[in-house]
C-alpha cells in the first residue's frame, strides 16, 4: 500500500549541503536490447516489495518490443473511426488567431504514421499519442498498449515549484527546498538555471507543450505540485505536478538540474512494475499487453465499470478469471467520502462529504466557496442535490453573517457533472439563463446515428443519447427541431473547415431537473433565492488555468452572463494577461466505451426498423461504425472524444475553445501559497478588493469585464489573444552563493510514487 500523500513544513528542512557538479544518477546499468526485457524481468523479481526499478530498465525493454505492420494498420483503420466523433478535427489544422496552442492535423497525422516504417510497437504508440496530445483537449485521448505498461516519474524527493517573491513579480523556477527559503535571512538560495543543458524555461515549457490544456499558462502551472487537484479527487501522482510524474518518458534516465550559482543535481528517472509484470522476453511482453484476448490467454484488467485499466494502474488484488472484479457490470467506482477538510487548507464552516463543495470565512467580510471539482462519479443518488444544498447554506449563512462578499475558488477543477455548474449558477443568478449552445461535427456515423435515433420516443434518453433529435433544444429552451434535416444543419454552411450540425442546447433543462439533479427554477424544482444574493462587483472567482470542461461551463457563465470578475494564479513567467478557463471548452466528453454503446442500441433500432435509412446510407453506416475496444487488432486501454462544442451566446461561428477570455487580473504563486493554497484567497482580495494591483499588463485584455466595458460591442469571450508568446522572464538579481537542496517535499511520500 502506498502511504497517504501529506504536505511537510516549511520549517521542515533537511540537510541543505550543496551537490557537486556533475553528480551520477544513483541508478543505471547500460544493457544490450537482446536481453533488455530479461534484466528488466530480473529487476522486478529481485524487488518482490514493488519499489521503483530505474526507468532505463522498462524504456530499454519497451524499445525491443516487435511490429506488426498489416495489424498495426488495422489498428489505425479502426482507431480512426472513433476519432471521427472528435469535434475540433478540421478547426485544429487552421484554428484561429484567438487560440494559443499549436495546429495540428490529427487525421493527417493518422496518414503519416500508417505510411511510416517502425521497428517497434512502442515507438508506433509514441507517435500515435503524441499526435493526439498535440490537440491539447483534456477530452481527446487515447491509450495504446506499450504506452500504457509502464508510466515514468522522477525521483519525488525532489519537487519543482515557480515562485514570486510577491505574487507580483515575474517567478522563478526553485527546487522546493530552495523556495522554502525565499525572504530569509539565514540562508541564501540559487534558482533552477538549467536543466538537461536547457534553459530552464525553455525546457519546461517544451515539457508543458502535451499536456491537455489548450491553455499555455495552465499548462505550465500543471508541472507543479498542487493541492487542490489532490482535494478534488485525483490521484496522488497527478498531485505531484508533470514535471515530477510525466507518465511518458521524459526522454533521459535521470534530469540535470543547474543552479545560478553552479552547482547541478541529478534526479533518477524511476517507474513500477505493472501488478502482472513483465515477460522474460520482448515477445513475451508483446504478447502479455498488446495482443487482444483472442489471441492470448492473459487478459487485460478492467475496472468493477467493465473499463480496461492501464496495466500500471491496476491494483493489488486478484480478479476473477474472465477479468470482472465480480461487480455489477455498470458499477461505477464509489468515490469515498472525507472524514475532514481538504488537507492544508483551513477548518470548513460547511462542506459536502466528498469536499466537492467547501465554505470557507477569510474575514468579517468575505466567505470563500471553493470547488475542487463538479464530479458525480461513484457517488450515490442525490449527491448533486447535496453538492446544491451545501452552496444554498453556504451562500445563505455568509450573507446572513454579515459577509459581504464572496470568493469562488476553481483551482484544479477538471469538471464533472454539468447539471451541477447550471445549477450552481442559478444560486447566483436565479432570473438568467444558464446559456448553453453547442454543435456536433457531422461525418456518415452521425447521420446516420441521428436518423436512427430520430426512431425514438422525445422523451426517452435525449441527455444520454445526444442525436436523439427530437428530444433536443434549441439554446432558448423552447423551440424544437421540425426535421431531421433541420437538426443536422443540411443546408447550412461548413464551419472552420467542416460540416456541422445545428446549434442546441447542452440539455433540455425542464426535462433534465430532478429532484436529485437539480436545476433550480426547471422541472420539479423550485427556484431558490428567487433574488441574487450577492452583486456581481462582490464576487470574485479565482483559479489556476487548470479549469476544464463543466468548470468551463460555470466559470463562462458567471463571467459573460453574470458579469463577474476573475483572478488567475501562476502561469509563464513574464508579464501580461492570463486565462482562467485554460483547460478544455468543449460541451460533452464521450468515452469509446460510450460511443460504442451507442452504436450497439443504433444497430437494435435500426434492426427493428431498416427503413431508418436508405441502402446508400445503410452502407455507409455499416463502413464508419467503430469495433467494441475487445475486438481491436491491438489493445486500447482506452479513449475518448471531445464529441460538442460549446458555443457563447451572440457567437455562433466560433467554438469556445478558440476564442480568448483574459482573466480581470493576474497573479503569481508565491512560496506559501503552494504549502497553504488559502493564502491566494487574500491575495486575490487585496489585489482587487484592497487595491494592491495585479501582475503588470495583466488587466483590462479582451474578455476581460474592463475590456468588454471599453468595447461594448465586443462578445464576452472575443477579441484577440495574440500570438500566445511571452517573454520567458530572464533571471534577474543576485547571484545566489548556493543551492540549499535538501530533501524538502511539498508533497511528500516513503518511495517515489506511482
Amino acid at each position: 500500500m502506498w502511504s497517504l500523500i501529506a504536505v511537510v513544513s516549511a520549517l521542515r528542512l533537511a540537510g541543505a549541503a550543496s551537490i557537486p557538479q556533475g553528480v551520477k544518477p544513483r541508478y543505471w546499468q547500460q544493457t544490450s536490447a537482446a536481453d533488455a526485457c530479461t534484466t528488466l524481468n530480473q529487476a522486478i523479481q529481485n524487488n518482490p516489495q514493488g519499489n521503483p526499478i530505474p526507468g532505463q530498465l522498462a524504456q530499454d525493454c519497451l524499445s525491443d518490443l516487435p511490429f506488426e505492420s498489416d495489424t498495426a494498420r488495422q489498428f489505425l483503420a479502426e482507431l480512426r473511426k472513433y476519432i471521427q466523433f472528435q469535434s475540433t478535427l478540421e478547426a485544429l489544422v487552421a484554428p484561429p488567431k484567438t487560440y494559443l496552442s499549436s495546429a495540428t492535423d490529427i487525421l493527417g497525422g493518422l496518414d503519416k504514421i500508417a505510411k511510416k516504417s517502425y521497428t517497434s510497437q512502442y515507438q508506433f504508440d509514441l507517435d500515435l499519442q503524441s499526435l493526439i496530445s498535440s490537440a491539447n483537449d483534456g477530452h481527446f485521448y487515447a491509450w495504446p498498449c506499450s504506452t500504457s505498461i509502464f508510466s515514468f516519474g522522477r525521483d519525488a524527493s525532489y519537487q519543482m515549484v515557480s515562485v514570486s517573491v510577491d505574487g507580483r513579480a515575474v517567478p522563478q523556477p526553485y527546487m522546493s527546498t530552495d523556495a522554502a527559503l525565499i525572504g530569509s535571512n539565514t540562508a541564501e538560495i540559487s534558482a533552477v538555471t538549467t536543466i538537461n543543458g536547457q534553459k530552464a524555461a525553455d525546457y519546461l515549457n517544451n515539457a508543458a507543450s502535451h499536456i491537455t490544456s489548450q491553455d499555455p499558462d495552465a499548462r505550465w502551472n500543471s508541472l507543479f505540485p498542487s493541492l487542490a487537484l489532490l482535494a478534488g479527487g485525483a490521484s496522488q501522482v497527478a498531485a505531484l505536478g508533470t514535471f515530477t510524474s510525466p507518465g511518458v518518458w521524459p526522454g533521459s534516465n535521470s534530469t540535470l538540474v543547474g543552479f545560478a550559482n553552479g552547482t547541478t543535481l541529478s534526479i533518477d528517472t524511476l517507474t513500477k512494475a505493472p501488478r502482472r509484470g513483465v515477460s522474460t522476453t520482448a515477445e513475451g511482453v508483446f504478447e502479455q499487453y498488446c495482443l487482444p484476448a483472442s489471441k492470448t490467454s492473459k487478459r487485460a484488467t478492467r475496472t468493477n465499470g467493465g473499463k480496461l485499466k492501464r496495466p500500471y494502474e491496476e491494483e493489488d488484488e486478484e480478479e476473477a478469471v474472465d477479468g470482472s472484479s465480480g461487480g455489477a457490470e455498470n458499477d461505477a467506482p464509489q468515490a469515498t467520502p472525507s472524514p475532514s477538510s481538504p488537507a492544508q487548507y483551513p477548518p470548513t464552516v460547511v462542506r459536502d462529504q466528498y469536499n466537492q463543495m467547501n465554505g470557507f470565512y477569510l474575514d468579517d467580510q468575505t466567505a470563500v466557496m471553493f470547488i475542487p471539482s463538479f464530479s458525480s462519479e461513484g457517488q450515490p443518488d442525490g449527491s448533486s442535490a447535496t453538492f446544491a444544498n451545501v452552496a444554498t447554506k453556504l451562500v445563505s449563512d455568509a450573507v446572513k453573517s454579515g459577509r459581504k462578499r464572496l470568493i469562488i475558488d476553481v483551482s484544479g477543477n477538471g469538471g464533472g457533472d454539468i447539471i451541477r455548474a447550471f445549477d450552481l449558477f442559478r444560486l447566483f443568478f436565479p432570473t438568467d439563463l444558464p446559456y448553453s449552445a453547442t454543435r456536433f461535427r457531422r461525418s456518415d456515423a452521425t447521420n446516420a446515428m441521428a436518423a436512427i435515433f430520430g426512431s425514438v420516443d422525445p422523451q426517452d434518453n435525449a441527455a444520454v443519447y445526444p442525436l436523439a433529435w427530437r428530444g433536443q433544444v434549441e439554446p432558448d429552451q423552447k423551440t424544437r427541431f421540425g426535421s431531421l434535416n433541420d437538426f443536422l444543419n443540411a443546408d447550412g454552411a461548413a464551419q472552420l473547415g467542416t460540416s456541422v450540425s445545428a446549434l442546441y442546447a447542452n440539455r433540455d433543462y425542464a426535462d433534465t431537473s430532478t429532484a436529485d439533479d437539480p436545476i433550480r427554477g426547471y422541472g420539479p424544482v423550485a427556484q431558490s433565492p428567487t433574488t441574487p444574493p450577492y452583486s456581481p462587483n462582490d464576487i470574485l472567482i479565482v483559479g489556476d488555468g487548470v479549469c476544464a470542461s463543466t468548470c468551463t461551463t460555470f466559470v463562462n457563465l458567471m463571467t459573460n452572463v453574470g458579469g463577474v470578475r476573475t483572478v488567475a494564479f501562476g502561469g509563464r513567467p513574464g508579464p501580461g494577461p492570463m486565462q482562467i478557463m485554460g483547460g478544455v471548452r468543449g460541451a460533452q466528453s464521450l468515452e469509446f466505451d460510450n460511443i460504442y454503446t451507442s452504436v450497439n442500441l443504433s444497430n437494435a433500432l435500426l434492426a427493428a426498423q431498416p427503413n431508418l435509412l436508405s441502402p446508400a446510407q445503410t452502407a455507409a453506416w455499416q463502413a464508419a461504425q467503430p469495433l467494441a475496444l475487445d475486438a481491436f487488432p491491438l489493445r486500447l486501454y482506452g479513449g475518448g472524444v471531445n464529441f460538442r462544442n460549446a458555443y457563447q451566446q451572440g457567437d455562433d461561428a466560433t467554438p469556445l475553445q478558440f476564442q480568448y477570455q483574459a482573466a480581470d487580473c493576474r497573479l503569481f504563486y508565491t512560496y506559501a501559497d503552494y504549502l497553504h493554497p488559502a493564502t491566494t484567497w487574500q491575495a486575490a482580495s487585496d489585489a482587487v478588493w484592497g487595491g494592491k494591483g495585479c501582475v503588470e499588463g495583466s488587466t483590462g485584455a479582451p474578455g476581460s469585464r474592463a475590456y468588454a466595458a471599453a468595447h461594448p460591442s465586443s462578445t464576452g469571450s472575443g477579441g484577440s489573444g495574440g500570438d500566445g508568446k511571452k517573454k520567458n522572464g530572464a533571471t534577474t538579481g543576485r547571484q545566489h552563493a548556493h543551492g540549499s537542496l535538501g530533501a524538502m517535499m511539498l508533497i511528500s511520500a516513503v518511495a517515489w510514487l506511482l
